[in-house]
């Protein structure tokens, strides 16, 4: 009767050990996640440069996987999308496109609302992005992290 005892108090003391390491796990995978968020290297404000004055025309100011775009003359926002972040490659995901961006009425459209001549003027709905030495470029203008 006594080996009962012994073998069932066994078997409580391995499962809390069992328990307690997997409780280790799951924090090592939210420092892991913290780490990710010390990384990302599109986090911040971007600035580009009309190439015609080489003066600034954008703002682009990404935070927490989403990211929102201005035109710096009027402070007005005309894209807003998603972005995740892998290394230095940037996946960026256009979710709303302003439409006043192309000289049209100020009225907001999900991606795939756009007509095919405003998705040509944006690009791809999913946009590859490498960052290099805090520039970027997208459709052929220039970003410079602030």
């Amino acid at each position: 009767m006594k080996s009962k005892w012994v073998l069932l108090f066994c078997i409580i003391v391995g499962f809390c050990l069992v328990f307690a390491a997997c409780e280790g796990k799951n924090k090592k995978s939210s420092d892991a996640a913290e780490i990710v968020e010390i990384i990302d290297v599109f986090k911040g404000t971007w600035i580009s440069t009309d190439g015609a004055e080489g003066q600034p025309a954008m703002q682009l100011v990404a935070e927490n996987n989403s990211f929102r775009e201005y035109l710096i003359a009027n402070d007005l926002e005309v894209i807003r999308g998603t972005y995740t972040v892998s290394g230095d490659v940037v996946s960026a995901t256009l979710a709303e496109v302003n439409t006043i961006l192309f000289g049209a009425a100020d009225e907001w459209y999900n991606y795939d609302e756009l007509s095919e001549i405003f998705k040509g003027y944006v690009g791809s709905e999913i946009q590859e992005i490498t960052i290099d030495n805090d520039t970027f470029t997208q459709g052929g203008v220039i970003f410079t992290k602030q």
